[in-house]
């Protein structure tokens, strides 16, 4: 197809939740030859780089009736993290073809699988054994004299592309032997060991979904997500270390909706931990957790957000700029010792307004309330106060 008379670019609606979605795809169409190619553009949605794909692939005609269905099988590439990509590769579709549908069936990512809707460790796991093979005869020897060697073909290192099957195949590994089965058994146990004692006294090491960085002998720093699911919740400890911090950067970009802190201790959330997370909708904690601080812009361009519930949360000024949508707000005080004016919190130019405000304060400045509208505001404080403002300024 080296001709086309017709090129046409079509935006498809992705679920921005899933780990690998398309964003849209370019039909090339050859009308004299009656071919039809299509070129995929996809999205890369975890921290994680990517390096194979599988989707499945149905065609449908100008009526709406399947034509034809296939699987698609893109690998030997790598992808960024959370960045888009495009296949070096076309596939073929039928002419009559007007409309297609995708769906993702299978992506193996650098420490995980993603695979019939659920997320899986990729690490030290075959996914079959194969019986042993019984040694093939040896082959007599031919003389020499009678014939000579031919010269073997060169190994044809095959391109990145698409291979079209309708049964997909598993890597198989096999072992011919007994003695081999045990030896292979020893060194996976070895392996195992070692990678468990060796998280143990790494400063980095990996665990559920967490990248984690040891402060100290019991507790941790989280500074990378990349586990799957629109709710994740930060215990108070993972495995025997207490978490202590969400870094910089941790969350960033992140595909969650809700995030639960069940923090015991005092927990640190740095600026930029959570920044553009605009999917998250949701953040809580409950009474009986530890103080949360958050630093400045710890929850930057979060867009959706609309629930704030950290009834022991400390905020400093600008802790969710760019928030502007948030419509419940419940914290304890503020990191500094004096209040702030609560529009500061969230840096906004703009009026905003608010269903209901929960704090913990007991004395504010005249202007806490300076350009924001509240319909239910209370505070746990019961000698709650506004301090006078300053002869002849206004609060508005």
């Amino acid at each position: 197809m080296s001709s086309y008379n017709r090129v046409e670019k079509i935006k498809y609606a992705k679920d921005p939740t899933d780990v690998v979605s398309l964003d849209e795809y370019i039909v090339f169409e050859n009308a004299r030859a009656e071919e039809k190619c299509v070129v995929f553009k996809f999205s890369n949605n975890l921290n994680q780089q990517l390096y194979e794909l599988r989707f499945e692939v149905l065609q449908y005609d100008t009526e709406g009736d399947l034509l034809e269905k296939s699987v698609a099988i893109y690998k030997d590439f790598v992808a960024a993290p959370n960045a888009p990509f495009v296949p070096d590769a076309k596939l073929r579709i039928n002419f009559a073809c007007s409309r297609i549908q995708v769906r993702l069936i299978f992506a193996a990512f650098d420490r995980v699988k993603w695979e019939d809707g659920e997320l899986r460790d990729n690490s030290y796991r075959f996914d079959s054994y194969a019986e042993a093979a019984a040694p093939e005869p040896a082959k007599p020897k031919t003389p020499v004299a009678q014939s000579l060697p031919q010269k073997k073909e060169a190994e044809k290192i095959p391109k990145s592309g698409f291979s079209v099957r309708h049964v997909t195949h598993k890597n198989h590994a096999a072992f011919p032997k007994a003695f081999d089965i045990i030896v292979c058994l020893l060194i996976l146990a070895f392996v195992i060991t070692t990678a468990f004692l060796f998280r143990r006294s790494s400063e980095k090491f990996y665990s559920d979904g967490f990248d984690l960085e040891l402060v100290s002998d019991d507790t941790v720093n989280i500074f990378g997500y990349d586990g799957g699911g629109s709710s994740v919740t930060v215990p108070a400890k993972i495995g025997d270390y207490t978490v202590s911090k969400i870094s910089a950067g941790a969350f960033r970009k992140s595909g969650v909706r809700e995030i639960v802190f069940e923090t015991e201790a005092e927990l640190v959330i740095e600026s930029g931990a959570f920044a553009g997370c605009r999917f998250l909708r949701k953040v809580t904690a409950s009474e009986e957790c530890g103080s949360i601080f958050l630093m400045e812009k710890a929850f930057d361009g979060c867009t959706a957000l609309r629930t704030v519930e950290l009834p022991t949360a400390r905020l400093s000024a600008n802790s969710f700029y760019g928030s502007y949508r948030v419509e419940e707000l419940s914290f304890a005080r503020f990191v500094s010792l004096r209040a702030l004016p609560l529009k500061s919190v969230f840096g906004a130019e703009e009026p905003m307004k608010f269903r209901k405000v929960n704090v913990d304060l007991g004395r504010v400045p005249y202007d806490f309330f300076s350009g924001v509208e509240v319909d239910d505001f209370a505070s746990r404080n019961p000698a709650f106060e506004i301090e006078t403002a300053p002869s002849g300024i206004g609060v508005v």
